[in-house]
């Protein structure tokens, strides 16, 4: 009787194979449910590292007031444009837990902040950096509340939701795709910054 063939030595592959040819078991194998189960828990740690790991940037806190809607091509706004105008001259206070605009104040339960290119924002509202004021490269997003808890005019969510931080005394505000240029309001006293830690 013919003895089975032996399988052939030269034929092994390093690592995947042993000294004999068999396929080795005991490796890693693919298993498909493993790296779903592995980027699901990513996605949800990121999530939550996004949404409650920040704190109030030190460089929003204080008082801000609303003095002008800049000119976009954005394909949402807020219409019609009396109600941008009613909004003008609005007074926007950060404070570490809390948001004050439009005559009402909310306790803040989340924050987003993220870093946004040219092509990020004209990808979402069709809006330049260049029709903002925005001269850097990028410029930092932040989102309180998932932009929205409020009740501003009856109709719209807090201004001050989403910012966008240009420099230490100017951010812009968003407001349902409206854009708004915010200047910081300070001290008459002795011209420091209105801040609030409460």
């Amino acid at each position: 009787m013919l003895e089975p063939a032996s399988p052939r030595k030269d034929c092994a592959i390093p690592g995947l194979t042993d000294e004999t040819g068999a396929t080795r078991r005991k490796l890693w194998a693919f298993r498909p449910w493993r790296f779903i189960r592995i980027a699901a828990s990513l996605s949800v740690l990121s999530f939550a590292l996004s949404s409650f790991g920040e704190n109030m940037p030190a460089e929003l806190l204080g008082s801000w007031r609303l003095v002008k809607v800049y000119k976009t091509d954005s394909l949402q706004g807020l219409s019609p444009r009396e109600i941008q105008r009613k909004l003008l001259g609005t007074i926007v206070v950060f404070r570490a837990s809390s948001l004050t605009s439009c005559g009402h104040t909310t306790n803040i339960t989340s924050i987003v902040r993220s870093r946004m290119s040219p092509g990020d924002l004209l990808f979402q509202y069709h809006v330049t950096f260049e029709s903002l004021g925005i001269t850097s490269q990028t410029v930092d997003k932040v989102v309180l509340n998932n932009d929205e808890s409020g009740n501003c005019l009856g109709e719209l969510t807090l201004p001050g939701e989403e910012i966008y931080l240009k420099n230490h005394d100017e951010i812009c505000v968003n407001l349902d795709g409206a854009f708004f240029k915010a200047v910081r309001i300070k001290s008459k006293a002795d011209g420091t910054d209105h801040m609030s830690k409460n």
